[in-house]
C-alpha cells in the first residue's frame, strides 16, 4: 500500500495552522506510517500508543505492534519498558490526536458521533463510543439506545471518566431492570426467540451455560450452537463461542439460565413427572410388601416354635426391622406427595442404618433431587445405586435420566442400554431411550424403541393407574418421530391412538392438527386448531404456533380474511423470526 499525505489534516487538528512546515511534514510522516502500516492493524497501533500515553510507560512484551510503534519514533524502549520518546512533541501527539486517527479509521463511528452529538458531549467522544461498544459488542439496537441516552443527558463526560460513566448508565438504564428498562423490548424479544427453539430447550440452555462459562467446545457446531448464533445471543470469534456482548453476559448469566432450567422442569406435565416417580416407587413398594410379608411369617414361626421364653433378642431384631420398613414407607409417601426435601432427609436417615436393598433408597433419593431440579445431585445418588447393585435396572434408568437432564445424551443412552440388558421388560426405560434418540435426531431408532415400550405397556395390568398416561406419552413420542420423517399418515394414526388414552393431551392434539395439514386435510386441521385455541392453559408460544397453522389452513380453504386475522395474532404473540416471516407472508407465495 502506498503512503500518502493526509489531505484533511488541518480540519482534524486545529493546531496545524500554528505549526511550521517542517512540523507538519513530520506529523504527516508519522501518521502515514501508522495509518498505512503493512505489518499491523492501525487501530492496534493507535490503541497501544494511547495506553502508553496514559500510563507513561508499559512493560515490553516483544509484540509486533510494539516493534512497529518503536520504528515510528513516537516511543523508545529502555530496561524492558516502552515509554514516550523524550523529544516527542506531546502537544501534537496527544490523546486527542489518537482520537482523530481512530475516527479516520472508522468513518461510520464519526457519523454516529455527529448523529448523537457525542462530539459535544465528551472531551474524548471516540473513547465514549469505544466504551459503548465495549458493552454492546456493536449490536446496533443497544448501541443506538446508549448513544441516545448519552445525547439526552445534560452531563458532560470528562476525560478519564468515560468507562465509569458509561458503565453506570448501562447498569442503571438497561441491566438492573432489564425487563422494564430502556432496552426491554429488544431483550424480551431475544428471550422469546430463545424459547421458540423447536428442539430441546433444556439442551439449548445447557449449551448456552457452557458458552457463558467459557468452556472450550470442540468438533462440529451443534444444532443448539447454530440456533444461538442465529438469534444473536452468542458469536463465534477465533473458533471460540462467546456471549455476543457484555450486556447479554450480565443479564443472561449463570443464575438466569439456571432459573430458566428450573422453570422448564416445573412446567413438565404433572402426570409425566408422576409416571417417573411411579416407576421408582413400584419396586420400592413391592420390596416393602415382600419384606413385611416375610417378616410376618418369621415372627409367627418364632412364636410357634420357640414359645414365649427366649424370644427377647429375636423379637427385638424383628421389631427393629419392622420399624425400618415403616420408615421406608413414610419416606416413599413423602416422595409420592412431592415433599422432596423431607423425602431426601428421610432417605438420608435410613441410609445411616445400613439397610438391605439400600440401592432402592439411593434411587428414590435421586428422584427426590430430580423433583428439586438438582440434576448433579440426582446423578450422584443414581450412580451410587448402580455401584451398590450393578444388576438393578431402575438404578441405571435413574442414572440415564440424570445424564439426559445434564445434556449428556450419549452417556444417557449407555445407561439405558445397561438397564435394558439387566431387564428388558420395563416400558418406561424403552420410552426414555426413545426420547434420547429423538433428541439426537435418530428418529428411526426412536420409533423402534418407543414401539418396544408400547408393546410392554399393552401387556401390563389394566388396573395400573398410570397405564393410560404412559401410553399417551409413548404414542405421542412415536408420532413426533413419524412427523420428523415426513411419514404423515403414520404420524396421524399414532397421534389419534395417543388421544384414545388421554383425549386432551396437548402434544398429541397439535400433532393431529399438523399431520392433517400436511396431508392436505385442511378442514380437519382447522377443527383441531380451533379446539386447541379454546383452551386456557396455553403459553404465548403455543398460542402462536396454533394460530399460525390455523392461518395456513384457512389460506388453503380460501378463507383469506380469517387467515389474516390468525396471522395478526401470531405477530402479537411471538417474536420468533420463523413464525413472523410466515405470518407476514400472509396467504402469498412462500
Amino acid at each position: 500500500m502506498h503512503h500518502r499525505d493526509r489531505e484533511a489534516y488541518p480540519e482534524s487538528n486545529p493546531r496545524a495552522q500554528s505549526l511550521t512546515e517542517a512540523q507538519i511534514d513530520y506529523l504527516s510522516k508519522v501518521e502515514n506510517y501508522l495509518f498505512y502500516n503493512q505489518h499491523c492493524d492501525p487501530k492496534t497501533l493507535f490503541d497501544l500508543y494511547r495506553r502508553i500515553w496514559q500510563q507513561q510507560s508499559i512493560i515490553a512484551t516483544g509484540s509486533k505492534a510494539e516493534s512497529e510503534l518503536l520504528k515510528s519514533g513516537l516511543v523508545v524502549m529502555s530496561n524492558h519498558k516502552i515509554s514516550l520518546a523524550p523529544a516527542l512533541d506531546r502537544d501534537s501527539f496527544n490523546d486527542s490526536w489518537v482520537e482523530n486517527q481512530l475516527m479516520r479509521l472508522q468513518p461510520y463511528s464519526k457519523i454516529k458521533l455527529k448523529l448523537f452529538n457525542l462530539d459535544i458531549k465528551a472531551s474524548l467522544p471516540y473513547k465514549v463510543l469505544t466504551e459503548i461498544n465495549f458493552w454492546t459488542g456493536g449490536q446496533p439496537y443497544l448501541t443506538q439506545k446508549i448513544c441516545q441516552l448519552v445525547c439526552d443527558r445534560q452531563n458532560f463526560i470528562l476525560r478519564n471518566q468515560e468507562a465509569s460513566q458509561i458503565s453506570r448508565l448501562v447498569h442503571q438504564y438497561i441491566i438492573d431492570n432489564w425487563e422494564g428498562g430502556l432496552a426491554a423490548t429488544h431483550l424480551k424479544g431475544l428471550c422469546s426467540q430463545l424459547f421458540a427453539y423447536s428442539g430441546s430447550i433444556r439442551s439449548l440452555l445447557i449449551s448456552y451455560q457452557k458458552i457463558w462459562h467459557g468452556q472450550a467446545i470442540y468438533g462440529e457446531q451443534t444444532l443448539e450452537q447454530k440456533y444461538l448464533l442465529t438469534i444473536g445471543l452468542i458469536k463465534l470469534e477465533k473458533d471460540q463461542f462467546l456471549v455476543a456482548n457484555r450486556i447479554y453476559h450480565s443479564i443472561f448469566d449463570h443464575v438466569w439460565s439456571k432459573n430458566q432450567l428450573v422453570k422448564i422442569n416445573q412446567t413438565v406435565k404433572s402426570f409425566e413427572h408422576q409416571i417417573r416417580l411411579d416407576l421408582a416407587l413400584e419396586s420400592a413398594r413391592d420390596e416393602v410388601k415382600s419384606n413385611l410379608s416375610q417378616l410376618f411369617k418369621t415372627v409367627v414361626f418364632v412364636l410357634v416354635v420357640g414359645g414365649i421364653v427366649g424370644l427377647g433378642s429375636d423379637l427385638i431384631a424383628k421389631y427393629n426391622q419392622w420399624q425400618q420398613i415403616h420408615e421406608l414407607q413414610q419416606a416413599n409417601n413423602l416422595l409420592a406427595q412431592k415433599n422432596y426435601a423431607a423425602a431426601i432427609a428421610a432417605y438420608d436417615q435410613l441410609l445411616q442404618t445400613s439397610p438391605e436393598q439400600s440401592h432402592l433408597l439411593w434411587i428414590n433419593r435421586g428422584y427426590a433431587w430430580l423433583g428439586l431440579n438438582q440434576h448433579d445431585q440426582m446423578l450422584q445418588s443414581c450412580t451410587t445405586a448402580t455401584l451398590i447393585n450393578p444388576q438393578a435396572p431402575l438404578a441405571w434408568n435413574c442414572r440415564g435420566e440424570a445424564l439426559y437432564y445434564l445434556g449428556q445424551p450419549q452417556k444417557a443412552l449407555q445407561a439405558f442400554d445397561k438397564a435394558i440388558a439387566t431387564n428388558p421388560h420395563h416400558a418406561t426405560i424403552w420410552l426414555n431411550k426413545s426420547t434420547v434418540f429423538a433428541t439426537l435426531e435418530l428418529y428411526n431408532q426412536a420409533i423402534v424403541a418407543s414401539e418396544q415400550g408400547i408393546k410392554l405397556l399393552s401387556k401390563s395390568q389394566p388396573q395400573k393407574s398410570s397405564k393410560k398416561s404412559k401410553l399417551a406419552i409413548a404414542l405421542n413420542q412415536q408420532g413426533q418421530s413419524w412427523l420428523k420423517l415426513e411419514q404423515h399418515q403414520q404420524a396421524l394414526d399414532t397421534f389419534n391412538q395417543s388421544l384414545q388414552s388421554v383425549p386432551d393431551y396437548l402434544p398429541a392434539l397439535q400433532g393431529v392438527g399438523i399431520a392433517s395439514y400436511q396431508l392436505n386435510r385442511y378442514d380437519s386441521a382447522i377443527t383441531i386448531f380451533t379446539r386447541i385455541l379454546e383452551r386456557d392453559d396455553l403459553t404465548s408460544e403455543q398460542q402462536a404456533l396454533n394460530w399460525l397453522y390455523q392461518g395456513l389452513s384457512l389460506c388453503k380453504t380460501s378463507q383469506i380474511s380469517s387467515a389474516l386475522q390468525a396471522f395478526e395474532k401470531v405477530s402479537q404473540l411471538t417474536t420468533n423470526p420463523q413464525y413472523q416471516k410466515l405470518a407476514q407472508a400472509g396467504c402469498g407465495i412462500r
